[in-house]
């Protein structure tokens, strides 16, 4: 619902949204200026998300990248390779069919999070890009988590698809 108020220059915008509480892992290292990188599709699908991923590989040099699926047609994607934020953004800036937001909204917190948990059930199909470079080490108690709440979709008895 929104009401606009003549002659004002704000509104009031209520919803009625359902949501769930979800843990997530952030890009950042604790006590360091790098990230691991970490990728969020949205409506991508998987041959889309590969070719991205598989591109941005070997023009960078990437480690493995291991894809989840977390729904139907969304993916998240994992590379243990620690970069300054400056690579990160590049990296994350030239990946097709990366979820706007999620890229947008990293770049306004300085890091990103990527939910480890599903909204409901389990999450689907695990791949692995294999690749020649190896893997930074990463202490993975360095990884700061953060617990939010992420609206779901949920439609009434008579909505139809």
């Amino acid at each position: 619902m929104i009401i606009d108020f003549k002659g004002y220059r704000f509104r009031l915008h209520c919803s009625l949204q359902k949501y769930v509480d979800v843990e997530g892992i952030n890009s950042n290292i604790i006590g360091s200026d790098n990230h691991i990188l970490i990728w969020d599709f949205d409506n991508t699908p998987l041959p889309q998300v590969i070719d991205s991923l598989l591109a941005l590989q070997g023009n960078w040099e990437l480690p493995p990248i291991y894809i989840v699926q977390s729904s139907p047609e969304h993916y998240h994607a994992y590379c243990f390779k620690l970069l300054p934020m400056p690579q990160v953004i590049c990296i994350l800036a030239t990946t097709k069919g990366i979820c706007s937001n999620f890229f947008k909204f990293g770049i306004l917190r300085g890091y990103w999070t990527l939910r480890i948990t599903p909204e409901k059930g389990t999450f689907k199909k695990m791949m692995i890009l294999d690749s020649k470079y190896k893997p930074d080490k990463v202490d993975l108690s360095l990884l700061e988590t953060a617990k939010y709440r992420t609206k779901i979709n949920w439609r009434f008895k008579n909505d139809r698809p």
